[in-house]
């Protein structure tokens, strides 16, 4: 056996050190160079196309954030004028409507209203009125409305019950009663609130506060003769205690809810002393629960009604019909 030929095992390992042998030794090779990574010359330009346009990394960059301003200002400005063109058309659209409707023949006098109610639905569409074209499909889309709804009411009409047990079970006490399409009394006191740290609503507002609010355009544009009245305190019997202002609103913790609008709203005698118009933010989930801390019904204070209709409307003739206590004697009603 030739000792000289190292086994495979060897191949894999490390050489074993070979045996004194007869045969001469090999010339010693020389160490292999290590290997070497090309690598590609730096370059300071970049081409572009067949005319190889210089263009630097940086030039590059500074344009494509250009390019992308551009891009994104111009899409900006495109979105700006057309919302500015669209709510343009939209302002001519209403004001053609408008004058269509007061220009018409059709409804300019008390004779020519009177004929239409005379006329069938097919005559009607033939006038072309913009403002019966318009009732029309408004009809049409309270049909399709009406539909949706009695389809939703049948399905929340088997869960609503479910939903009262839930709430009267999770909270241990009796729900307030079914009392829709019936007339209901809820009962409560003037009271402010206080919403957040560091803000205080007190109950009432004042005729200076609208004034004070005052900046010529709506929504808080108050007319010139309201104005004169406040700056000469021209406020007839119905002041304040000192004299100096008009109450407008006052809040109170009446249990109000939507449709309660246009509501009377009584002191504890059964006088009428105010008339309910909104509620507060605040009271906004009063669908669901009642919060007496900060839950507020908004009433406009009946002594600024009879103020506008009196001072400001001209209209004292009106209250003249009325049975207003401690009324001054020039408003009084005749016996």
């Amino acid at each position: 056996m030739d000792q000289s030929v190292p086994s495979p095992l060897a191949r894999t390992t490390t050489t074993p050190a070979s045996p004194p042998s007869l045969v001469p030794a090999a010339a010693p090779q020389p160490a292999a160079a290590p290997p070497r990574v090309a690598s590609l010359p730096r370059r300071t330009t970049w081409s572009v196309g067949r005319g190889r346009l210089p263009l630097r990394p940086r030039t590059f960059a500074i344009l494509a954030v250009v390019l992308l301003v551009v891009v994104y200002g111009g899409r900006e400005l495109y979105l700006r004028l057309t919302h500015i063109y669209e709510y343009d058309a939209r302002v001519t659209a209403e004001e053609e409507f408008v004058r269509a409707i007061t220009e018409s023949k059709n409804l300019n006098t008390p004779e020519s209203v009177s004929k239409l109610f005379d006329m069938t639905t097919a005559q009607l569409h033939q006038l072309n009125e913009p403002l019966i074209d318009f009732a029309g499909e408004m009809r049409e889309l309270n049909g399709q409305v009406a539909v949706r709804t009695r389809a939703f009411n049948a399905i929340v009409g088997r869960l609503r019950p479910q939903l009262v047990r839930g709430m009267s079970e999770m909270r241990g006490g009796i729900p307030y009663p079914d009392a829709n399409r019936t007339l209901r009394f809820t009962y409560g006191e003037v009271k402010g609130y206080i919403p957040h740290d560091a803000a205080i609503y007190q109950a009432f507002t004042n005729l200076s506060g609208v004034i004070e609010k005052d900046i010529g355009r709506e929504p808080f544009d108050a007319p010139e003769k309201l104005r004169q009245l406040y700056r000469a305190h021209d406020f007839g019997p119905y002041a304040t205690p000192d004299g100096q202002n008009v109450p407008v609103d006052f809040l109170s913790t009446t249990d109000i809810i939507g449709g309660n609008s246009g509501s009377p709203i009584m002191n504890g005698r059964g006088e009428q002393v105010g008339i309910i118009f909104d509620g507060n933010y605040e009271g906004l989930g009063n669908d669901f629960f009642y919060n007496d801390a900060k839950g507020r019904a908004i009433s406009v204070d009946i002594r600024y009604v009879l103020f506008v209709a009196d001072k400001f409307g001209g209209a004292g003739y009106i209250l003249k019909e009325l049975d207003l206590k401690n009324a001054p004697a020039a408003l009084r009603r005749a016996a």
